[in-house]
Formats: C-alpha cells, structure tokens, sequence
C-alpha cells in the first residue's frame, strides 16, 4: 500500500498545485488492470491499485469543475515486459519473501514473471502514455481487449449482481 496507493496520493497532493502554475499541464498515475478486474490471491494489490483509479478519476472530474488547465489521466497496464516482480522481492528487507517453487505463492511468483517476460516492452507504453496526454484521454490501457473483460463484469452486475470469474 505505501507505493502502490500512497504514492499516487502523496504525488497528486504535491505535483497538482505546482502543475496549477502552469498554462497546460498533465498528471498520470499508474494503476494496473487489477484496477478495472480484481483477480483472487492479490486482495491488497487489487484494493490498492482500485484506489489509484478512484484517485484519478475523482481529480480528473475535481480538475474540470473549477475549469483547470491541468488533466489527469490513470494508466492501467496489463503484462509489461519488466522485472518488477523479481526485483519488488528485494526492495522489502525484512518482509515476506516468495517461498519456494513448490508452493502456492512460488508458484504465483514464477508465474507472475513468466506473464510479464511475454508482455508489451516498456518504450510502447511510454508512447501510449504520451498519446493519451496529447488527445486528453483519461483512460489508457495497455490491452484495450481487456475492456471486453469490464464490460462483462458491469453486464452482469446490471443483469443479476454476479461477480463474474474474470
């Protein structure tokens, strides 16, 4: 919670009156689909990552009621060609580490970076998010198809509240 959520809040709160000082400007925060489809095994990262989009999404409408130069917009990326989930372990001294391969959370763990070393390279993203900026778009997803999986989500809550598998 302390990068993932607190970060974009710490962020908006200090960056938003300096960028009010400017004739144009943007702020970006960055989510992850598990902002828009919560996924089981990841209850904190889902909570957190759900908060960055109500963060952005709450300024952004906060920015264009007092008619301010200043957009906001929420990057929710899918699978990213990085090694964060291999170097996150080692930036949290004294915290719980992935256990081995046999378990449950080695096993997500190594899944986790098996996804990411198939996903979209970074500079692509880079030029998504400077598209975005450039036409005023809110939301930027890395994989639009991911959409499709909202869409079912928001279906079956107005057909029958169901939450649906993902």
């Amino acid at each position: 919670m302390d990068v993932d959520l607190w970060g974009p809040i710490y962020g908006v709160n200090v960056f938003v009156p300096l960028l009010e000082m400017q004739d144009d400007a943007h702020i970006n925060a960055t989510s992850s689909m598990a902002g828009l489809i919560s996924s089981g095994m990841m209850g904190a990262y889902n909570v957190a990552k759900h908060g960055v989009v109500a963060l952005m999404a709450a300024l952004e409408r906060e920015l264009r009621a007092k008619q301010s130069t200043v957009h906001a917009s929420v990057l929710c990326p899918g699978p990213i060609n990085t090694n964060i989930s291999r170097n996150s372990v080692g930036y949290r001294p004294g915290k719980a580490k992935p256990k081995a391969d046999g378990d449950n959370q080695g096993k997500m763990a190594k899944s986790i970076q098996e996804t990411l070393e198939q996903g979209m390279a970074p500079d692509e993203v880079g030029e998504l998010v400077a598209s975005a900026i450039e036409h005023e778009k809110f939301w930027i997803l890395t994989h639009p198809w991911w959409a499709k999986g909202v869409q079912k989500q928001l279906d079956a809550l107005k057909e029958d509240q169901s939450l649906t598998r993902g």
